[in-house]
């Protein structure tokens, strides 16, 4: 068989399927879909998978709710930050090196997972993971705001949230059989732990802090 009719074998073969998988989830409806997402959250191995989700949606929240007013926490001591105008401003630019961080981690344990293999790219998230954690109580631990800890912090903290996003993606598409549930559990478990987390983190923030006018 040469290459070109291999290949039209291939692509009918391959639109065969999809059209069948279409035709089937047609039939069953929304209804059999929702089984199918309740069906694979509570299978073994998705069951292994799941604390990385919820993971990610602790970090999330983190980033999205605790950074910042931690950050202009820090700054009440120094007569510079005392105007809110700075406080937004200086807040809001070590957030600029957790978007960096997204974009550069992404690639980076990609590249490591393609390269090393999967162990060394685990190891390496758990060890930049671990280091984003230090670097985040350490900062809350000393309360005083260095412009080189927070864009550390905040850079780190957007390496391993980078990572952990490309890994769950790589295992909701690769370890299971359909291409679509996976990732419908990937975001309702998010999704639940990002309400249920931002509802604990307001509850134990203090609630008496209020940045100065």
């Amino acid at each position: 068989m040469n290459p070109s009719t291999m290949a039209l074998s291939v692509g009918t073969e391959l639109l065969s399927r999809n059209t069948s998988g279409a035709t089937k989830s047609e039939e069953g409806g929304p209804i059999q879909e929702i089984k199918d997402t309740f069906y694979l959250m509570l299978s073994p191995r998705m069951l292994q998978i799941l604390p990385l989700v919820v993971w990610s949606a602790a970090s999330m929240t983190v980033y999205g709710s605790i950074f910042i007013p931690m950050l202009i926490r820090t700054m009440l001591n120094k007569p510079e930050f005392l105007d809110k105008t700075k406080q937004d401003e200086a807040s809001l630019t070590c957030l600029c090196f957790l978007g960096a961080g997204e974009i550069i981690g992404a690639p980076i344990y990609g590249q490591i997972r393609d390269r090393i293999g999967n162990k060394a790219a685990l190891v390496f998230l758990l060890l930049l993971t671990i280091g984003s954690i230090a670097v985040f109580l350490y900062i809350n631990q000393i309360d005083d705001f260095g412009y080189f800890s927070a864009y550390l912090m905040t850079l780190t903290w957007g390496l391993q949230d980078g990572g952990v996003n490309i890994l769950i993606i790589c295992l909701m598409g690769f370890e299971f059989e359909s291409n679509i549930i996976p990732f419908s559990v990937f975001n309702f478990i998010q999704s639940i732990s990002v309400f249920a987390l931002l509802i604990i983190a307001s509850a134990v923030m203090d609630p008496d802090f209020t940045p100065p006018e």
